[in-house]
């Protein structure tokens, strides 16, 4: 018997992007009962063993009654989506709205999946006055995700003679006993499970375009988000849960940005001048707090009162809040389309790098780019339509790591002391104040083209980057009490060419073939450390190595 499966083995699922499966792609067949038989007493007499005709005892019965359970069949349901959704807008010249409603379900192919979601969106925009422009736009949505669900992984391994049910109908805890590291697949569908997300996001932005200066323009845009949610889970008895296991989690997320820009275009003859400042702030926080408790005396009440285990309940809050700043300056000119110029510079300051380092970093940049196709001696042939020369410099930050991570860090650890359960704290995470900002420049190299009436186009690249400061974790002798701490660690040099060539093989109005060829080679080289002048054998670090394999592709 055959086994549909994806190239790494597993059932491939399609997901709706709402937490749920929408289809398996290539359903999973196990073995039925007499195949999988056939194999398990094959695997014995390899082994020298001769045992039951099955694993496990609890499956001889169904076995000698040739009674099998499809385990994939039996967790399967038929699905159904539906999406309702309704919309008005209107309006004057100057004042325009929209607002829309929208209504989603969705049963699950899986037994227990479901998912729900209720949305309203509303758009405004309107022109006060010839040079003051205003507009707002909200989103609101609460999603359900709520209910018990059965367990696909567990169907896959489960014997086909294994029993899912007893006698009263209820499901069995261990379906092939005496094995008890495989519980039932369906035994999900016995929990008590909630799982709610509301989200609440408003922009705004105000738009001024003075009249007394031609070409200038000011805009400032907000936007502000809170998404609180709640999880909350029960196992009990039917799961196997002898003292029932109650969890609660509740957190809540709420972002803001402000962008102040300013905007200036001038064109003088063939010259075209474009200047862009920006000037922005933001903010991120999360606070989430999580309840567990065991030891209840019945599977009533479940995580509605989760004070009432016998045991005291689990309690956990974390919080976290990260900041950044940015300021941006950026002049574009170009000469009569042919000859181009951007220079930016911009500079950021995060809130997730250490006390004795700068927050801030600069990153200037600057391009350089020429239209030769609209040179003279180009215009009047046919075989080159386009043809672009680019030249790029510049530096790029990386602020990736937690909020918090420059900051020693304890972790509580219970003892008992004189008879009595005790509190006290353990080394956990060792922090570091001088931790800054990972710095990429590069340097680019770039021709784009389109040939025979750009019936070939395509784009040919070379790059040169160097990285320096590499926010990375290295390990440190544990006699400190640690065993890695994160650093800004030397510097690395990324280069590589790549090729995008794309052919328009036929065109007509009514059918068009094209074919896209992609190729690309990259090679990494370890420069320094930082730290060290020598290489790092503990962390696999060899100066003038690769980090990693080099591609071609």
């Amino acid at each position: 018997m055959t086994t549909k499966r994806g190239k790494s083995g597993k059932p491939q699922i399609r997901y709706n992007g709402y937490g749920g499966p929408e289809y398996i792609v290539n359903k999973l067949h196990p073995l039925d009962g007499p195949a999988f038989s056939e194999k398990w007493q094959e695997f014995t007499r390899q082994r020298g063993i001769n045992l039951t005709p099955v694993p496990n005892i609890g499956e001889v019965d169904n076995y000698n009654a040739g009674r099998t359970t499809d385990w994939m069949d039996l967790i399967h349901q038929q699905g159904s989506i539906q999406d309702h959704n309704a919309s008005i807008s209107g309006g004057t010249e100057d004042v325009k709205y929209f607002v829309s409603g929208d209504y989603f379900k969705q049963k699950g192919i899986i037994k227990g999946y479901q998912f729900q979601r209720i949305s309203l969106r509303s758009n405004i925009d309107a022109t006060l006055t010839p040079w003051l422009h205003i507009g707002t736009s909200s989103f609101y949505s609460t999603s359900n995700d709520d209910g018990g669900r059965a367990d696909l992984s567990l169907a896959q391994v489960l014997s086909p003679y294994a029993t899912p049910f007893n006698p009263d109908g209820t499901y069995t805890i261990f379906p092939q006993p005496p094995e008890q590291l495989v519980k039932n697949a369906l035994l999900g569908l016995t929990t008590q499970r909630e799982d709610r997300v509301n989200q609440l996001t408003g922009t705004g932005y105000a738009e001024v375009e003075p009249t007394f200066v031609e070409g200038l323009k000011y805009r400032v845009n907000a936007t502000y988000s809170y998404r609180p949610g709640r999880f909350a889970n029960y196992a009990g008895r039917p799961f196997g849960d002898l003292r029932g296991t109650a969890q609660l989690i509740n957190d809540e997320r709420q972002n803001y940005t402000v962008e102040n820009l300013l905007f200036y275009n001038k064109t003088i003859g063939k010259h075209h001048f474009d200047v862009t400042a920006l000037y922005s702030a933001q903010e991120n926080k999360y606070f989430t707090t999580s309840e567990t408790a065991t030891g209840f005396i019945n599977d009533r009440i479940g995580f509605n009162s989760i004070g009432s285990g016998s045991n005291a309940p689990v309690i956990n809050s974390f919080s976290e809040r990260r900041t950044l700043v940015s300021q941006m300056g950026r002049i574009n000119y170009n000469y009569d389309s042919r000859y181009l110029l951007t220079v930016t510079a911009r500079r950021d300051g995060s809130s997730v790098f250490g006390t004795d380092a700068s927050k801030y970093a600069t990153f200037p940049s600057v391009a350089l780019g020429w239209n030769v196709a609209n040179e003279s001696f180009l215009k009047d042939q046919e075989t080159v339509n386009s043809l672009k020369l680019r030249f790029s410099y510049g530096t790029t930050g990386n602020e990736g790591i937690n909020p918090y991570q420059t900051i020693t860090g304890n972790a509580l650890l219970q003892y008992a002391y004189g008879g009595v359960a005790a509190t006290g704290l353990r080394a956990d995470r060792i922090g570091n104040s001088r931790l800054k900002w990972e710095q990429t420049t590069s340097v680019n190299y770039a021709v784009d083209f389109g040939l025979l009436k750009n019936r070939l186009t395509g784009t040919l690249e070379y790059y040169n980057a160097e990285t320096e400061d590499l926010l990375l974790n290295r390990q440190i002798p544990i006699i400190s009490g640690y065993s890695t701490i994160l650093d800004n660690v030397g510097s690395v040099r990324n280069r590589g060419i790549e090729l995008s060539l794309t052919t328009a093989n036929v065109q007509t109005p009514d059918f068009t073939w094209e074919t896209t060829l992609n190729a690309s080679g990259n090679r990494n080289k370890l420069l320094s450390l930082g730290y060290t002048d020598a290489d790092d054998i503990g962390n696999r670090l060899f100066i003038g190595r690769s980090l990693g394999p080099c591609t071609i592709t």
